[in-house]
């Protein structure tokens, strides 16, 4: 058995925690979103932000 096989998961960067937050922050605001007892007043303001973080977190990603 060979025992010198590196790990795959030593291959990988580091995970920037911003990144990760970001998106949590982004599932949140869809969630809210499309629930029936979020706030009308700020619906708009929800839809305005949840879509383009997404794509500026995939777009910062395309490339790392």
């Amino acid at each position: 058995m060979n025992r010198n096989i590196p790990c795959p998961s030593t291959h990988y960067r580091k995970r920037e925690g911003w990144i990760d937050w970001a998106k949590a922050i982004g599932i949140l605001l869809v969630v809210m979103g499309h629930s029936e007892y979020s706030n009308p007043d700020i619906l708009p303001m929800i839809f305005m932000i949840h879509m383009p973080l997404f794509f500026v977190v995939s777009g910062y990603l395309f490339n790392t």
